[in-house]
C-alpha cells in the first residue's frame, strides 16, 4: 500500500479552495484538480510499498502513543505553482504555515515510525519534509512549457481573503490509490488529538 499520514481541512478552508480554483477556469484543460473531499495537508509519507504488516505495526504504535499527540494550529500561506527554487512545476498548491505544533506532530510521528525500522517504509526525511503544503492541481502532462509561466504568473496576483487559523484535533492515516483516472485516496483510520 501507498500510505501517508495527513490532517484534512475543515469546511471553510475548503470553500477557500474552490474559490481559488475557480481562478484558474480558464487553465482547466491544463490542470487536473484534487476532488475537494480528497483536499489534504501531508505530515508524514510512509511509503511506496508499505505490507499489511507494518500498516498495522505503524498503526499499534499510533494507538499506543496517542495520548501524547496535541492538536494542531492551521494557517494558511500564499498560492503557489510548484516548490521554492524547483525548475518544472507541476503542482498548484496551498502553503500551509510550519507552526509549532504542526511540525512537531510531524516530527513526533516521524520519530516513531522511524524507531520502528520497518524495512518496506521511508524513514528518512525528504527533501520537502515540513514543507506543508496542499496540493489543488496537478500540471496535465500534455500541457505546454508557456502554460506553467502563465500559471505561475496567475498565483502572484491572487488576492483572496485567507479563512482564519484553525485548530485540528485528528489525523489520519491515509492510503493513495493509483488508477486509470488518476489517484485518489482512502482514509483508513483516525487518531484523535488530545488537550
Amino acid at each position: 500500500m501507498r500510505l501517508f499520514i495527513a490532517v484534512f481541512p475543515p469546511k471553510e478552508y475548503l470553500e477557500y479552495f474552490r474559490n481559488v480554483a475557480r481562478l484558474f477556469n480558464k487553465q482547466k484543460r491544463n490542470l487536473k484538480f484534487v476532488p475537494t473531499d480528497q483536499l489534504h495537508i501531508t505530515l508524514k509519507f510512509l511509503g511506496n510499498s508499505v505490507s499489511e504488516n507494518s500498516y498495522n505495526i505503524i498503526r499499534e504504535s499510533l494507538v499506543e502513543n496517542s495520548h501524547s499527540f496535541k492538536p494542531v494550529n492551521i494557517e494558511l500561506s500564499d498560492i503557489s505553482f510548484g516548490f521554492p527554487k524547483e525548475r518544472f512545476p507541476k503542482i498548484l498548491l496551498s502553503k500551509v504555515k510550519s507552526t509549532e505544533s504542526l511540525v512537531g506532530l510531524s516530527d513526533e510521528i516521524h520519530n516513531l515510525t522511524q524507531a520502528l525500522k520497518l524495512k518496506d517504509t521511508i524513514r528518512r526525511k525528504n527533501r520537502y519534509a515540513n514543507n506543508f503544503h496542499v496540493t489543488l492541481a496537478r500540471l496535465k502532462d500534455n500541457a505546454q512549457k508557456s502554460t506553467a509561466k502563465n500559471i505561475k504568473s496567475m498565483t502572484e496576483n491572487i488576492n483572496l481573503q485567507k479563512p482564519e487559523p484553525i485548530e485540528i484535533d485528528e489525523f489520519y492515516i491515509v492510503e493513495s490509490i493509483i488508477n486509470q483516472k488518476g489517484v485518489s485516496y482512502k482514509k483508513l483510520d483516525r487518531f484523535t488529538l488530545y488537550r
